[in-house]
């Protein structure tokens, strides 16, 4: 008897492991590194996928962003222009009121002395006295007796014309 029925059943089985464990290693990995190779090519392209929705989000956000600041721009750029013209237009006022104002000025120059000297006690002189006055007040760093001699001048001026 010889042969293979001469081994015990241990060895038998230790002979076809020794043979049959790489084999069965050979065979997982056939199996096992294109598998392998197939998860990391459909990750990869995945995060290529990702990527390129990133990528588009990213551009239409940036070109959201660009159109806001162009439009925020422009809106100061407009804006800019609304307060230039406003300012032009109340410099232009400011002039014409200037112009009015020294003519103004001159005609009551010019016309102030004649009624005060023709009627100083009249009711119109009395009112140009109260505006001026009110509007004019004395200034603080006068003292009150210099103030005082002012009225009393005033009332001498005024005084003679109603004699």
């Amino acid at each position: 008897m010889g042969g293979l029925a001469a081994l015990p059943n241990w060895a038998i089985w230790s002979a076809i492991g020794t043979v049959a464990t790489p084999a069965a290693v050979v065979a997982a990995l056939k199996w096992l590194l294109p598998w392998w190779a197939d998860q990391a090519e459909r990750r990869r392209q995945g995060r290529a996928e990702g990527n390129r929705e990133w990528e588009a989000k990213l551009k239409d956000r940036a070109a959201d962003l660009d159109r806001r600041e162009h439009e925020f721009k422009q809106r100061l750029q407009e804006g800019l222009a609304e307060c230039e013209r406003h300012c032009s237009a109340i410099k232009d006022q400011f002039e014409t009121l200037r112009d009015d104002h020294k003519v103004v000025v001159l005609v009551v120059r010019i016309a102030l002395p004649k009624l005060q000297a023709d009627a100083p006690d009249s009711p119109e002189m009395r009112m140009i006295r109260t505006l001026l006055a009110t509007r004019f007040p004395p200034d603080p760093n006068i003292p009150d007796d210099m103030i005082a001699l002012l009225g009393l001048l005033d009332e001498k001026t005024a005084a003679p014309a109603a004699a």
